[in-house]
């Protein structure tokens, strides 16, 4: 993961965000690079959903706050979720807990009703991307559009919000057992 933190496309987001850095510096925040707009847009988002107060000379409806929590989305979609096989290995001890329960279930020798599992926004990230929902491309091209003032082209693209959800239903209904996957609804 730490050999694509200076790779082609860190470095072209980079690059795409260097007015967003000016900017920020000249409010006298010492945001230059991308490691440092993820965690500048990490605090950012968590006064926003805290409904704490924004950072001085950036109001939460500004272009300067979308643009820093772009920096910090797209740092950790891209670098976080990881290329396709570190995403199947991030993804695999709980899928396969999933899918023990589920034929346990099947067999009826699992008597568990309801399980509820917490985390973060990226202990979501590999699941969106496995199911084709949320990954680094799209978000980008969704971004790039809003910016330009077009359409999304991904619409269902985005980034996990405050209380977002996976929700496992398991059915088995005349003996034919299948597994129902909904997300935020």
């Amino acid at each position: 993961q730490g050999e694509r933190w200076n790779d082609e496309a860190n470095r072209e987001t980079e690059t795409y965000l260097q007015e967003t850095f000016q900017k920020l510096q000249k409010l006298g925040y010492n945001v230059g690079e991308l490691g440092q707009i993820k965690e500048f847009g990490d605090a950012l988002s968590s006064r926003y959903s805290a409904n704490l107060p924004p950072f001085k000379g950036i109001p939460y409806d500004s272009q300067l706050f979308k643009e820093s929590i772009y920096g910090f989305q797209w740092w950790n979609l891209y670098n976080v979720v990881g290329l396709e096989y570190e995403r199947s290995l991030k993804v695999f001890p709980l899928y396969s807990r999933l899918t023990k329960w589920f034929a346990a279930k099947a067999n009826g020798t699992n008597p568990l009703k309801l399980v509820l599992l917490g985390g973060h926004e990226s202990s979501m990230f590999p699941f969106l991307s496995l199911y084709n929902i949320t990954n680094y491309t799209c978000y980008t091209e969704n971004y790039k559009s809003q910016k330009a003032g077009q359409p999304i082209p991904h619409p269902d693209c985005k980034f996990p919000e405050v209380a977002s959800q996976f929700i496992y239903e398991f059915y088995n209904n005349s003996g034919n057992p299948y597994v129902k996957m909904l997300y935020n609804g």
